[in-house]
């Protein structure tokens, strides 16, 4: 019927085209035309970080990201891509594009997806991933509706993944930009059409009996072509500004029954109010497989008659005498969308599923805000991670301001490295101490409580010169170590170092009252016995010797007997601080620490040196010999070097909190804390004397709390505990996401802060690999024969009897006893002179009367002071007294011989 010089006939045929009504009744062939898209290049998207979360739904359009991403590609007439491809173990998210435009595509992601992690695929990899999947599936049609699902505001592509989980499936989106002019020709044609056909959407007639009725008549066919003419209009309006895209779709799966779910998903999800007017389809294609896997467009046309008489299908351009034909709706399988309806099919999921994760987004500073001086003295920590940034390795890495770095003088102001076993923390130390001494030839110690891994930086190139020490061991495949606990660097007061001592003891052992005062009772005796007068620091037997833990296990009997304790109280006073005392006497550790001389530390702060102490198994013992090893370090500093003469060493303490415990107050608490005070307050002060401390631990609430105010860079790798997290979260000034945060850290990752910084920064520390493969045994062996030749006279011990403490010579005079012994007997005097000398309680008159009766019948040599001692020896070895009561009759005896020589 004509109505008014349109023919509603004609309409509904364009409306039908509009529509795309004939796919519904169409058998597709599987002899598509295809149209090659080129060499294409994709991304898999591992996994994003969640930045919209806490944000309001009405000012944030999580959907309209892509619309971003897709319109800055619309804008270079590319192709864009994007799949989804399912498996029985995950579903993996992708994204293609022209293969010269790629960087652009990891670029465009990262600025608009914080955190996103990308992985490049090649295309022949993808097409492989497709061909595994099946030939089951067809093509998709059509305009989506953006929707929504839920109060959780489930996407679209959630609910087609959440509906094919567990399958092997596809889901690929293939779209071609137009460009500007073809789609403002379009828009101006559909404008005409509408300006065209809406003026006979109603239209007045007359009539009635007498003629002068009048009324309105709504043409419905033409209404509802304009109506759809309307909704075209909006959407290639849309496209001018945004960009406007040709697009087609597949889908595939495994079995048919898959691919008929998969089909009628995305029929369901897709369509709505806005799919007009092509409403979405998903058609059934045979061999769909060879098309898909080929990424390829179907394009197979309208037929001509029908091309032009689609409203923007097929029509010349006439201009300047000149026609032209320009197209747009002229291919069967092909939709015309703009860049925010393509979104829509190609939005990247907001939920975590398996091969997809979600990670908390946190914002980190990326500025430095530090000014170094002097380039040369630029200490580089790592590389500062942009949320917006592709993680690139770091051997990769340009000199950039992405860099963190520091001056290398602040490090005397000491650092903090916390994280839990497997977090990166062995990695960084070992970065930071490699550019120490490579790059800036800075020497260090590492102290290593728990674990043996710094040895292997003897396999790193310019550490061919460290030293590894065993402490606590002494087989074969160990590099004994020596250190008296007593012997005080020269120029130190004598009384500055028995408080020293004292408080490595307390901060290292549970001492109940009245321990603390009998111990320092028995170390200030120990040492007048060895002759040193405490307030002068002078010796009166003119040797410079010192005490041993023997003399202070044995002082310990004969303090107690004096303190005139009961019974049972004198026993359980003995009995408790000789067992913490013998605990550093016996196996290796007697070795290393009852010892007369210890290895000079001068010597071992020239080079980078490792201390081993995994062989002590004693906690209280292992923070016994770190306070010993740092008091010995702090007194050197203190003689040796003048105040503010920069940075000169540093020393990494490994479970640091073996000595820098966090000690609460009250009873034996307080003690203690009183100890961990005092190393807290020696580590803020050495820093003048240019020695830094680089502390690690797994556990920031078993430090002292002094210890986290007094390092000023801190460097955190991934803590899970929440009151870890809380109190070096507080420390750093971060914000309480980057708290949170932090128990997700990646291995390798750390937030680092210092001065200057206003909040901590997010870095990526450098991998450290080993340029060598020496096995341990090797370079055990090795450091082993180098120690040996240097250190060698440091590894003797002459112990032969009470007396030999005493001894100057300290050579081997043992044979010098058996004679003595051998004269003795070969006379039968022996057990008479014993019994006398027990009658005479070993007092020194004594001993003179036996040296004068002995020499008096032939044993001259006893005029010399060495003998008299081994002759002491022999009579002491021989008789029934406790060790403790020995060493009292030649501490006696030698003091007997100082009065009477003044």
């Amino acid at each position: 019927m004509r109505l008014h010089n349109i023919d509603t006939v004609e309409i509904r045929e364009k409306d039908h085209l509009l529509r795309k009504s004939y796919l519904d009744k169409s058998n597709l062939s599987p002899d598509l035309n295809m149209e090659p898209l080129g060499q294409l290049s994709f991304v898999k998207i591992k996994g994003l970080a969640n930045f919209w979360e806490g944000k309001d739904e009405k000012e944030f359009d999580f959907d309209a990201i892509m619309s971003d991403v897709l319109s800055g590609f619309s804008s270079l007439q590319s192709t864009f891509t994007f799949l989804l491809i399912g498996s029985p173990k995950e579903i993996g998210v992708y994204v293609g594009t022209d293969q010269f435009n790629q960087s652009i595509l990891s670029s465009s992601l990262h600025a608009s997806y914080p955190y996103a992690k990308l992985q490049e695929v090649e295309m022949d990899e993808m097409s492989r991933k497709l061909r595994s999947i099946g030939n089951n599936g067809g093509i998709i049609t059509g305009i989506p509706t953006n929707k929504t699902f839920g109060e959780s505001k489930s996407q679209q592509i959630e609910r087609l993944c959440t509906g094919m989980y567990g399958g092997s499936w596809a889901y690929i989106v293939v779209a071609k930009s137009m460009s500007p002019f073809q789609v403002t020709l379009a828009h101006e044609r559909v404008l005409n059409e509408i300006d065209n056909v809406s003026k006979f959407i109603k239209v007045s007639e007359s009539g009635g009996s007498l003629g002068k009725e009048s009324w309105e008549v709504t043409n419905l066919t033409i209404q509802k072509y304009v109506d759809n003419l309307n909704s075209l209009e909006e959407s290639i309006d849309s496209g001018r500004t945004m960009g406007m895209w040709r697009v087609a779709g597949y889908y595939l799966a495994d079995q048919f029954v898959n691919a008929t779910k998969l089909r009628n998903l995305i029929t369901s999800v897709y369509n709505g109010e806005q799919s007009k007017p092509e409403k979405i389809r998903a058609l059934p294609v045979d061999n769909i497989l060879y098309y898909a896997s080929n990424f390829q467009f179907p394009a197979n046309e309208l037929p001509r008659q029908k091309a032009m008489k689609h409203p923007i299908g097929v029509w010349d351009l006439h201009g300047e005498g000149i026609t032209k034909e320009v197209h747009c709706y002229k291919y069967l399988y092909q939709t015309i969308l703009p860049t925010g309806e393509l979104s829509t099919l190609c939005q990247i999921p907001r939920k975590e599923m398996p091969g997809f994760y979600i990670d908390q987004y946190v914002e980190f500073d990326v500025a430095n805000r530090r000014s170094i001086h002097d380039e040369s003295n630029s200490f580089t920590v790592g590389k500062i991670i942009n949320g917006n940034e592709e993680i690139k390795s770091y051997e990769k890495l340009e000199p950039s301001n992405l860099i963190y770095d520091m001056d290398l003088m602040d490090l005397s102001r000491h650092g903090l490295i916390v994280g839990i076993t497997g977090g990166g923390k062995s990695n960084t130390s070992k970065g930071l101490l490699r550019n120490l001494w490579n790059k800036h030839r800075i020497p260090f110690m590492v102290i290593e409580s728990a674990k043996r891994e710094y040895w292997e930086m003897y396999n790193m190139e310019g550490f061919e010169d460290v030293l590894v020490f065993t402490l606590g061991a002494e087989d074969e495949n160990s590099v004994p170590y020596r250190i008296n606990p007593f012997e005080k660097i020269e120029g130190v007061p004598l009384q500055t170092h028995i408080d020293y001592v004292l408080s490595t003891f307390k901060a290292s052992f549970e001492l109940y009252a009245p321990m603390p005062h009998v111990l320092e009772t028995s170390i200030y005796q120990i040492y007048e016995d060895r002759g040193w007068d405490i307030l002068s620091n002078k010796n009166k037997y003119g040797a410079n010797v010192f005490p041993t833990l023997d003399d202070l296990y044995y002082k310990v009997d004969v303090v107690v007997d004096n303190l005139g304790y009961d019974q049972r109280l004198k026993s359980d006073i003995t009995a408790a601080l000789k067992a913490r005392i013998h605990s550093l006497r016996v196996g290796g550790k007697g070795a290393m620490l009852n010892t007369d001389k210890s290895i000079p530390i001068a010597d071992l702060l020239s080079r980078p040196v490792i201390l081993e102490l995994e062989d002590i198994g004693d906690d209280d013992v292992k923070a016994f010999m770190m306070g010993i090893i740092l008091v010995q370090l702090y007194e050197y500093r203190r003689t040796k070097l003048t105040r503010n003469k920069g940075f000169e060493h540093l020393i990494l303490i490994e479970e640091a909190h073996r000595l820098l415990a966090n000690v609460s107050g009250g009873g034996e608490g307080n003690v203690r804390a009183k100890s961990v005070e005092f190393f807290t307050n020696l580590l803020a002060e050495i820093r003048s004397y240019g020695q830094g401390f680089l502390i690690a631990d797994q556990v920031p609430t078993k430090l002292a709390p002094d210890t986290l105010k007094n390092t000023n860079l801190k460097i955190v790798h991934r803590i899970v505990m929440q009151e870890d997290r809380e109190l070096i979260g507080q420390s750093m000034n971060m914000t309480q996401e980057q708290i949170e945060y932090i128990s997700s850290l990646r291995r390798g990752f750390a937030a680092v802060y210092a001065e200057g910084d206003m909040r901590p920064k997010l870095v990526q520390m450098p991998y450290v690999k080993e340029d060598f493969d020496y096995s341990r045994r090797t370079v055990i062996q090795n450091v082993k024969d180098a120690v040996k030749n240097e250190f060698h006279h440091y590894d003797r011990k002459y112990d032969f009897g009470p007396a030999c403490a005493f001894c100057m010579d300290k050579c081997n005079r043992r044979e010098e006893m058996g004679k003595i012994k051998g004269f003795i007997v070969k006379q039968n005097w022996l057990r008479d002179m014993l019994e006398d000398a027990k009658n005479a309680e070993f007092k020194p008159d004594w001993f003179e009367g036996l040296f004068e009766m002995l020499e008096n019948n032939g044993m001259s040599s006893l005029r010399n002071y060495h003998t008299r001692l081994c002759t002491l020896n022999v009579f002491l070895d021989n008789r029934d007294l406790e060790e403790s009561y020995k060493r009292e009759a030649v501490i006696n005896y030698m003091k007997h011989n100082l009065l009477k020589d003044e």
